[in-house]
């Protein structure tokens, strides 16, 4: 399942004011649905998501951009990232950071900087076989500037 919260966050410059009733409704989502892997975006933080779901049935794997200082903005940030059932083997693989800057990962001279797009990356093992999952959020926007 995938799922953009929309600036799942607790921070008073943040656009959505999120409420207890807010956090309450979007639990009741989740656990209507239980998916054995989450791939999440816009989220600020695991202990955020953590309001949602169940912290003692879930692995969270947040984007390593959160590690970042260079590509992370002083104030709110949204991050990629995936929640795993803790029945599952999971394990955080290298993010996709050309994401950050795709002038640069295109050879283009004008940067342009977002700072918002890793992709996130995860291995999880069913029936012994190793699967690679990658959860990217996407800004279509940036992408049309730079075929101008």
């Amino acid at each position: 399942m995938t799922w953009n919260f929309q600036w799942l966050a607790d921070h008073p410059k943040n656009d959505i004011q999120r409420t207890a009733k807010d956090y309450q409704a979007l639990k009741q989502i989740f656990l209507t649905h239980q998916p054995d892997v989450l791939a999440f975006q816009e989220v600020n933080s695991a202990k955020n998501l953590y309001r949602v779901l169940p912290k003692d049935q879930y692995q969270v794997f947040m984007s390593s951009r959160i590690m970042s200082e260079e590509d992370k903005f002083n104030g709110i940030n949204q991050f990629t990232g995936f929640a795993v059932k803790t029945s599952i083997s999971a394990k955080q693989l290298n993010d996709i950071s050309d994401l950050s800057s795709p002038a640069a990962s295109l050879g283009l001279t004008s940067h342009y900087q977002q700072k918002v797009r890793y992709g996130a990356v995860i291995s999880i093992k069913l029936d012994d076989n190793a699967i690679t999952i990658a959860n990217l959020h996407l800004n279509l926007a940036v992408l049309s500037n730079l075929q101008q």
